[in-house]
């Protein structure tokens, strides 16, 4: 399983567009996610990031995959998330212990 831990918050120009194109582009991205979670995702949030952050919201997902996020985020991409969201991931997988060698890596 691999954890993605997403935030982001809107770039300048989000605020100038006109709240129709907006919502469009909205739309568009929640199918995207839409997708992602019918492949198996899982996706905890948005929540509101208080206090020293340069990010307003965060997600966390779960993807059964690196190939499914991968995907995840090339939709997203596609449909011009990033030139309207300025973001920070961080991708994680779990870490297996054993008694005799301590953390896999």
């Amino acid at each position: 399983m691999i954890t993605w831990i997403h935030t982001y918050r809107p770039r300048p120009g989000w605020y100038e567009e006109t709240e129709l194109n907006r919502d469009g582009m909205l739309a568009g991205w929640e199918e995207a996610v839409s997708v992602s979670i019918d492949e198996g995702a899982t996706r905890v949030g948005p929540l509101s990031i208080r206090g020293q952050s340069r990010q307003e919201r965060l997600e966390v997902w779960t993807f059964p995959t690196l190939k499914a996020l991968e995907n995840h985020w090339l939709r997203l991409r596609r449909l011009g998330y990033t030139d309207w969201r300025e973001s920070e991931n961080t991708v994680a997988t779990e870490i297996v212990e054993s008694r005799l060698t301590g953390p896999a890596r």
